[in-house]
C-alpha cells in the first residue's frame, strides 16, 4: 500500500537455521529523488537498507535487494522504517 515517510512495520520471525540470507522488496514510486529507503533492523540492531529508485508511476513496480544478511536462529523482531513516499508491495 501507499507508504508515508516515518511509518514502520514489525515482523516477528522464527528463523530455523542461522545463515546468510538475501532479501528483496517490491515497490513503486513516481516521486523523484534519493530519499526513498527502507531501513532494516533485527532486534534493534541495524542490518542494512533498501535504496529505492523512481519507477515511473505508483503502479509500475521494481525490486530492490539486500544481500548478505547474517541472521541467527530463533525468534526475532524485524523492524522496517520507511522513508519517502512509495507503494510497498512485498518483502
Amino acid at each position: 500500500g501507499n507508504i508515508v515517510s516515518g511509518e514502520w512495520i514489525h515482523y516477528t520471525v522464527d528463523i530455523s537455521h542461522a545463515a546468510v540470507y538475501d532479501a528483496t522488496v517490491r515497490y513503486g514510486t513516481e516521486s523523484f529523488g534519493d530519499g526513498h529507503r527502507i531501513h532494516v533492523w533485527l532486534d534493534g540492531r541495524v542490518l542494512g537498507e533498501f535504496k529505492l529508485h523512481q519507477t515511473g508511476s505508483w503502479e509500475c513496480t521494481a525490486t530492490a535487494a539486500l544481500q548478505g544478511l547474517r541472521l541467527p536462529s530463533g525468534r526475532h523482531l524485524i523492524t522496517l522504517l520507511l522513508a519517502g513516499g512509495f507503494n510497498f508491495g512485498d518483502l
